[in-house]
């Protein structure tokens, strides 16, 4: 079941409707080229400058391409007996004006391949009626599992958030609008940040719409990660080796008090950008009481709690790209992101 509330910061984010729909189980796609008829969803490793000379910003652009089809030109065929009525002539269709784009951040330790996000992003490119868009996922330099040039951090908001900066900017000397940004968990938190540092509708960096999937309000603390051992290292050390099923990483005392001190009211200042703050009820690793934090603080939200969802929609990743999908498609036709 899922529950949807539209909040406002007037509203007090009280609920206005309730939808019930029956959770199906399916198994999320890998990039690949998927072809239905003439119609192709694509997907292609993609690089961009990063924040420093010689470093990259690497990710994987879907898009949906059409076939051109080919026809018989029976006027040369009735008028010249020495052109074989055989051989077809393809109609070469119009060259598209370049599609707007929309960027797809990733969580901490994970990475653009991770969980849901290659089939959200080809739901998102596929994306029918209004404005069709292209899906990019990009690997955040400070991720330390993804192709990007960087090292992990445990922090690295500002950092993220730069490197969203580096991906729109070359995307707008290249004739691409970026129509919207969508990040899960930390990712979430990155893209909001931002909306709030790019809220000027007049600025070649504002971008419209902004999808905020778990992401989390309160950054202080550790959330119950670490032990106490590992605590004492930090203070004695400076740092401790966090040891997860991935792999290990460090963590370091700057790291740390760089993300006690991320300040997520500053989402107040996203005063036009349209934002869907999408939030499980059995997330174990972020509150779901955050997404009224959210709701309370950001003028136009739309706030949708699913039920039973856990952080990674494990199970429910159709569920989930249908609610953001459903959502993009209204907004793109009402926004100008052409």
């Amino acid at each position: 079941k899922i529950r949807m509330e539209k909040a406002s910061a007037k509203s007090g984010g009280a609920m206005l409707a309730i939808k019930s729909i029956t959770p199906t189980p399916i198994t999320p796609t890998t990039p690949t080229t998927t072809t239905t008829g003439t119609t192709a969803v694509v997907t292609r490793e993609v690089a961009f400058t990063g924040q420093k000379p010689g470093t990259r910003i690497v990710g994987y652009l879907t898009t949906t391409t059409t076939t051109p089809t080919a026809t018989t030109d029976n006027h040369n065929h009735n008028h010249n007996h020495n052109h074989s009525s055989s051989q077809p002539t393809v109609q070469a269709p119009e060259l598209p004006r370049p599609k707007p784009v929309v960027i797809l951040g990733h969580g901490l330790l994970n990475h653009s391949g991770s969980v849901f996000l290659p089939y959200l992003a080809e739901r998102i490119a596929s994306i029918h009626g209004g404005t069709a868009v292209d899906a990019l996922r990009i690997d955040f330099a400070t991720s330390g599992v993804g192709k990007s040039d960087g090292q992990f951090s445990y922090s690295g908001f500002h950092s993220d958030t730069l490197d969203i900066e580096c991906v729109v900017q070359q995307l707008t000397q290249q004739g691409r609008r970026v129509a919207a940004i969508v990040g899960h968990s930390k990712g979430a938190a990155v893209v909001l940040m931002y909306a709030a540092r790019h809220h000027n509708p007049t600025s070649n960096m504002y971008v419209p719409l902004v999808v905020n999937i778990s992401g989390r309000y309160d950054h202080t603390g550790d959330g119950g990660r670490f032990t106490p051992e590992q605590h004492h290292a930090l203070e004695t050390e400076g740092f401790f080796i966090w040891k997860v099923a991935r792999g290990e990483w460090p963590v370091t005392k700057e790291a740390f008090v760089e993300r006690d001190a991320v300040d997520m009211s500053v989402v107040s200042r996203i005063d036009t950008a349209h934002v869907l703050t999408v939030h499980g009820t059995r997330d174990n690793i972020v509150p779901v009481a955050d997404a009224q934090e959210f709701a309370n603080r950001i003028p136009h939200v739309r706030s949708v709690i699913v039920e039973g969802a856990d952080h990674f929609y494990s199970k429910r990743h159709e569920e989930l790209s249908d609610i953001i999908c459903d959502w993009l498609s209204v907004e793109l036709q009402t926004k100008s992101v052409a």
